[in-house]
Protein backbone atom coordinates (compact mmCIF):
# COMPACT_ATOMS: atom_id res chain seq x y z
CA UNK A 1 0.00 0.00 0.00
CA UNK A 2 1.24 3.40 -0.79
CA UNK A 3 1.50 6.13 1.58
CA UNK A 4 -0.15 8.31 -0.71
CA UNK A 5 -3.45 6.86 -1.61
CA UNK A 6 -6.40 7.07 0.47
CA UNK A 7 -7.08 4.02 3.19
CA UNK A 8 -9.76 1.47 1.98
CA UNK A 9 -12.75 2.88 3.42
CA UNK A 10 -13.78 0.02 5.86
CA UNK A 11 -10.77 0.72 7.88
CA UNK A 12 -12.28 1.97 11.37
CA UNK A 13 -10.68 5.41 11.88
CA UNK A 14 -10.24 7.75 15.03
CA UNK A 15 -10.67 11.20 13.94
CA UNK A 16 -8.26 13.56 15.71
CA UNK A 17 -8.86 11.18 18.68
CA UNK A 18 -5.38 8.86 18.53
CA UNK A 19 -3.04 10.67 20.49
CA UNK A 20 -5.19 11.82 23.26
CA UNK A 21 -6.79 8.36 23.51
CA UNK A 22 -3.15 6.62 23.41
CA UNK A 23 -1.83 9.16 26.12
CA UNK A 24 -4.61 8.72 28.36
CA UNK A 25 -4.05 5.21 28.55
CA UNK A 26 -0.55 5.61 28.82
CA UNK A 27 -1.15 7.56 31.87
CA UNK A 28 -3.75 5.04 33.16
CA UNK A 29 -1.75 2.02 32.35
CA UNK A 30 1.92 3.06 34.15
CA UNK A 31 0.42 2.88 37.37
CA UNK A 32 -1.62 0.04 37.48
CA UNK A 33 1.14 -2.09 35.75
CA UNK A 34 3.78 -1.04 38.50
CA UNK A 35 0.69 -2.14 41.00
CA UNK A 36 0.26 -5.38 39.46
CA UNK A 37 3.84 -6.33 39.14
CA UNK A 38 4.76 -4.80 42.33
CA UNK A 39 2.17 -6.69 44.43
CA UNK A 40 3.43 -10.53 41.84
CA UNK A 41 7.05 -10.60 43.12
CA UNK A 42 8.06 -7.21 42.30
CA UNK A 43 9.22 -6.14 45.84
CA UNK A 44 11.37 -9.41 46.36
CA UNK A 45 12.83 -8.69 43.03
CA UNK A 46 13.82 -5.17 44.08
CA UNK A 47 14.77 -6.32 47.75
CA UNK A 48 16.95 -8.49 46.56
CA UNK A 49 19.02 -6.65 43.46
CA UNK A 50 19.14 -3.76 46.21
CA UNK A 51 20.96 -6.38 48.34
CA UNK A 52 22.93 -7.74 46.20
CA UNK A 53 24.34 -4.24 44.75
CA UNK A 54 25.19 -3.50 48.40
CA UNK A 55 27.07 -6.18 49.06
CA UNK A 56 28.98 -5.74 45.77
CA UNK A 57 29.46 -2.07 46.40
CA UNK A 58 31.05 -2.98 50.18
CA UNK A 59 33.11 -5.30 48.84
CA UNK A 60 31.63 -8.35 50.83
CA UNK A 61 30.54 -10.70 47.48
CA UNK A 62 31.67 -10.81 44.08
CA UNK A 63 28.44 -9.50 41.49
CA UNK A 64 28.51 -12.65 39.67
CA UNK A 65 28.32 -15.75 42.23
CA UNK A 66 28.60 -18.60 38.82
CA UNK A 67 32.18 -17.41 37.71
CA UNK A 68 33.37 -17.22 41.10
CA UNK A 69 31.93 -20.83 42.13
CA UNK A 70 33.46 -21.92 38.78
CA UNK A 71 36.15 -20.38 39.43
CA UNK A 72 36.59 -22.34 42.68
CA UNK A 73 35.74 -25.49 41.32
CA UNK A 74 39.01 -24.66 38.86
CA UNK A 75 40.96 -24.11 42.00
CA UNK A 76 39.78 -27.26 43.54
CA UNK A 77 38.27 -25.71 46.89
CA UNK A 78 34.74 -26.58 46.04
CA UNK A 79 33.08 -29.13 43.18
CA UNK A 80 29.69 -29.03 41.54
CA UNK A 81 27.74 -31.52 42.27
CA UNK A 82 24.73 -31.42 40.02
CA UNK A 83 23.48 -28.06 40.14
CA UNK A 84 25.12 -26.64 43.30
CA UNK A 85 28.46 -26.68 44.71
CA UNK A 86 30.31 -28.79 47.44
CA UNK A 87 33.34 -27.99 49.78
CA UNK A 88 36.01 -30.88 48.86
CA UNK A 89 38.02 -30.69 51.84
CA UNK A 90 35.92 -30.77 55.17
CA UNK A 91 38.64 -29.22 56.67
CA UNK A 92 37.89 -26.36 55.14
CA UNK A 93 34.20 -26.09 55.27
CA UNK A 94 34.86 -26.47 59.21
CA UNK A 95 36.75 -23.26 58.94
CA UNK A 96 34.11 -20.99 56.93
CA UNK A 97 31.75 -22.50 59.58
CA UNK A 98 33.32 -21.70 62.37
CA UNK A 99 34.45 -18.35 61.18
CA UNK A 100 30.90 -16.55 61.12
CA UNK A 101 29.37 -18.72 64.25
CA UNK A 102 27.40 -16.05 65.84
CA UNK A 103 27.01 -16.10 69.74
CA UNK A 104 24.14 -15.46 70.91
CA UNK A 105 23.77 -12.03 72.94
CA UNK A 106 25.13 -12.29 76.28
CA UNK A 107 26.37 -16.14 76.17
CA UNK A 108 30.04 -17.09 76.44
CA UNK A 109 32.00 -18.29 73.96
CA UNK A 110 32.25 -22.06 73.71
CA UNK A 111 34.98 -23.79 75.26
CA UNK A 112 35.85 -26.48 72.97
CA UNK A 113 37.58 -25.53 69.92
CA UNK A 114 36.75 -26.44 66.55
CA UNK A 115 37.98 -29.67 64.88
CA UNK A 116 40.12 -26.96 62.53
CA UNK A 117 42.11 -25.31 65.59
CA UNK A 118 42.04 -29.14 66.71
CA UNK A 119 44.06 -30.03 63.29
CA UNK A 120 46.42 -26.77 63.41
Amino acid sequence: MDYCTPAPANLPRIHGRGIPLLLGLVILGLPIGTIVALNSGGTSAIMHYSLRYSLVRNGLTPWNYVRFLDYCAERILLRKVGGGYAFIHRMLLDYFAARYVEASIGAEKPTRPSSIDREL
